[in-house]
């Protein structure tokens, strides 16, 4: 049962050029750039799973903060591009960082409660960064719609209907980092005090 990962993996890296079409699955062929943006959508959201399965299914914390901390990320890298100026990758950069502060300093208020509580610090933290996007204070997060990045700001590979796989690309490098980095974690011996939590 040790290769099936593999075997999926291989699938996953095939996917792309693939002309097979499923349907009642998928619109298109596989390798099509609608697919393939469905696709990268379900790796984003198989590494936001994985983060759950680390933190619910090791040590039995229920959060629902994972969408603020993803958010807020995203938000950084927005406002770091539009209002700051900065090239693409370093507000990207920047936006991960900001996002990974965020859950350290609100993970760390957090984990100061256990089981409902925890639950509850996490969904109130969750619900005031809902709040604070959808009021749009100063323009920053442009409320409800967002706040789109002109195409010119951005890499030209990242563009564009023609350039849909090398956005599954980046979805499925981040799924098996993601996957790689919780592997690694579970396995050390901080993982297995988690475990008995």
């Amino acid at each position: 049962m040790r290769w099936w990962p593999a075997a999926v993996l291989v699938l996953l890296i095939v996917a792309p050029w693939s002309a097979l079409p499923l349907p009642g699955l998928l619109d298109g062929p596989v390798g099509s750039p609608g697919s393939l943006q469905l696709l990268a959508t379900c790796l984003l959201f198989g590494a936001l799973a994985t983060g759950y399965d680390l933190l619910l299914g090791r040590t039995g914390l229920l959060s629902f903060g994972h969408a603020l901390y993803f958010a807020a990320g995203s938000y950084a890298t927005n406002m770091f591009l539009l209002e700051a100026g900065l090239p693409f990758a370093a507000a990207a950069v920047l936006g991960v960082c900001s996002g990974a502060a965020l859950a350290l300093v609100l993970g760390s208020v957090s984990l100061r409660v256990t089981g409902i509580g925890f639950s509850m610090v996490t969904l109130a933290f969750a619900q005031a960064g809902s709040i604070l996007v959808s009021r749009d204070p100063g323009g920053f997060t442009g409320g409800e719609e967002g706040r789109a990045a002109p195409a010119e700001l951005l890499p030209s590979w990242l563009v564009g209907i023609d350039h849909t796989a090398n956005l599954y690309w980046i979805a499925l490098a981040y799924l098996v980092l993601t996957l790689a980095v919780v592997h690694r974690a579970v396995r050390s011996p901080t993982g297995r005090v988690w475990e008995g939590i």
